[in-house]
């Protein structure tokens, strides 16, 4: 392969088998292990210092994210691993930058809204350069060396950065955003088609996966840039970690704990309460803090314990209801499935269970006030554990005394 002199080559791989090969094969590149959506939301798109590529390839995972869509939660909202990489990469891609992603047939072929709306996405972020469908079953006499994927069908897409995102696509990305890519471009299916599909040649025979392309990938012919209509574009929008608790930003989890009326139940309000530790545990488990999610175990039995008292959160019409306009309440009902059960997320532990820090009086607060997703800290909850660990009796002298000269402060 070919490469710039001075090219600097950052790789993701979630295998951590992989990630170790990756490294000894190529000692020059950054390789982050595990979930990318960690890497993305923690360094990627940190406003701080984003990084973003003159080139970005990616074969990503075809299934379902499961508890990796809770680590960027600033991500594109789709459970869809592919469909998240897609869209979610083509913002660290500089303007003019080039994205060669290898995906399944829906993206670029699915006539349904949820499909047309994620054509959209993509395309107020980037031009797409081409495309082409690769062959997936042999020709008489070949092999599986023949195609890309055996009996499954795939797409390779080619595309080049806006360098933000645009309000809408241009008009030239109409025929794209409807689906009909392969349709108005032929020659870019790298074979025949068989079976079920539009252009199939004989489209009543039945074949595995509804579709095939019966043909011998040799590479791909040599194709011309559709033109690239400019638009105007904004910055992508990034938030900034320093001012962030969690996923949620400061200033709406102080609105959202100010806006719980006051005569609200007592389980709304606790919900809205587990609803920013929840927020601060999962954002520490995507940055792999430790000592931020040391309290992950404590806030699962809270959860569990609120259900027990008071049912299933997706039922409750009060908490269902403040969630439209509350940010917290809202975080907590994302934690439950509709069926009342939590969210495999909340199973994610990076820390140990009890305290290991410094036997003083400031240091164990600031841990239990971690612990407690940095809700404010009761003196009588405090007085009670730093007994329970050997530190003593805890009054309000003795807080003034220690803990206003570490900076702590009344919560009013």
């Amino acid at each position: 392969a070919f490469q710039p002199w001075n090219a600097a080559w950052t790789a993701l791989e979630m295998s951590p088998v992989s990630a170790k090969l990756l490294r000894a094969l190529y000692p020059a590149a950054t390789v982050a292990e595990g979930y990318a959506e960690k890497w993305i939301a923690t360094v990627g798109m940190d406003k701080r210092s984003p990084q973003t590529f003159g080139l970005i390839v990616a074969n990503p995972p075809y299934g379902a994210r499961g508890e990796a869509r809770e680590l960027d939660p600033d991500g594109y909202p789709t459970s869809q691993a592919y469909l998240y990489f897609v869209i979610r990469t083509l913002e660290m891609l500089e303007k003019d930058g080039i994205c060669v992603q290898i995906i399944p047939t829906g993206l670029m072929s699915s006539k349904t809204p949820a499909f047309i709306q994620h054509r959209t996405e993509m395309l107020r972020r980037a031009h797409l350069m081409a495309a082409f469908r690769l062959p997936s079953t042999p020709p008489e006499g070949g092999g599986p060396q023949d195609v890309a994927y055996d009996s499954f069908v795939v797409d390779v897409l080619f595309l080049r950065g806006r360098g933000g995102i645009a309000a809408t696509p241009p008009a030239s990305d109409v025929a794209v955003i409807e689906g009909d890519y392969f349709k108005r471009n032929p020659s870019h299916v790298l074979g025949t088609v068989i079976g079920e599909g539009e252009g199939a040649e004989n489209p009543g025979y039945k074949v595995r996966r509804g579709m095939q392309i019966q043909g011998r990938f040799t590479g791909f012919p040599a194709w011309t840039e559709r033109p690239m209509a400019e638009v105007e574009t904004k910055p992508f929008f990034l938030r900034s970690a320093a001012k962030m608790r969690g996923g949620i930003a400061a200033a709406n989890i102080d609105e959202a704990l100010d806006a719980v009326p006051e005569d609200a139940p007592e389980r709304i309000r606790v919900a809205v309460q587990l609803g920013v530790r929840a927020d601060r545990h999962l954002a520490a488990v995507a940055r792999g803090d430790a000592a931020g999610a040391a309290g992950g175990g404590e806030l699962v039995r809270d959860l569990q314990a609120w259900k027990a008292s008071n049912g299933v959160p997706a039922q409750d019409r009060v908490l269902v209801g403040l969630a439209v306009a509350n940010q917290a309440a809202k975080r907590f009902l994302s934690l439950w499935t509709a069926q009342g059960g939590l969210v495999e997320g909340l199973a994610a532990k990076v820390a140990p269970a009890g305290y290991q820090g410094a036997h003083t009086l400031p240091a164990y607060a600031d841990w239990l006030y971690r612990q407690g997703g940095g809700l404010p800290l009761a003196l009588s909850a405090l007085s009670r554990e730093a007994d329970r660990h050997g530190l003593g009796r805890v009054d309000l002298a003795r807080v003034q005394a220690e803990l206003w000269a570490a900076g702590w402060r009344y919560d009013d």
